[in-house]
């Protein structure tokens, strides 16, 4: 995995997003923990634990609506996001509030696979 770019915002995440989407390269969205006794599983974890909820979807609309929710509900904007893109796969992640997003295959497995594989990984690079 290769560092592409670092954004600032969340429309350019989004933007970053609709072009995977248009290219029908992201198939699947999925935000999963690097934190505690959850690291590695999909879920959303934020650093303070005010929630957590498995999050799965399959366009651009429920992208946007998704990330627009943790936006509203870290009362913040998305700061400091690196985007790790290889392939099908897009890793960003806010390294202060310990969130990533993946996206993966259509299945689930992939997703379960994906985790096993670079849980740790992803969690150094987020330290």
């Amino acid at each position: 995995m290769k560092i592409d770019k670092k954004i600032s915002s969340l429309s350019e995440l989004k933007a970053g997003l609709k072009k995977l989407f248009d290219k029908n390269r992201l198939k699947m969205l999925c935000l999963f923990s690097i934190s505690g006794s959850t690291k590695g599983l999909p879920l959303v974890a934020i650093s303070n634990e005010e929630f957590n909820e498995k999050i799965f979807v399959a366009n651009l609309t429920e992208a946007i609506n998704k990330i627009n929710e943790l936006d509203l509900k870290m009362n913040k904007k998305f700061n400091d996001i690196i985007i790790n893109y290889n392939q099908d796969l897009l890793v960003c992640y806010p390294i202060t509030d310990k969130i990533i997003l993946a996206s993966l295959g259509e299945k689930t497995k992939e997703i379960v696979k994906f985790c096993e594989k670079y849980s740790s990984f992803i969690s150094k690079l987020a330290s």
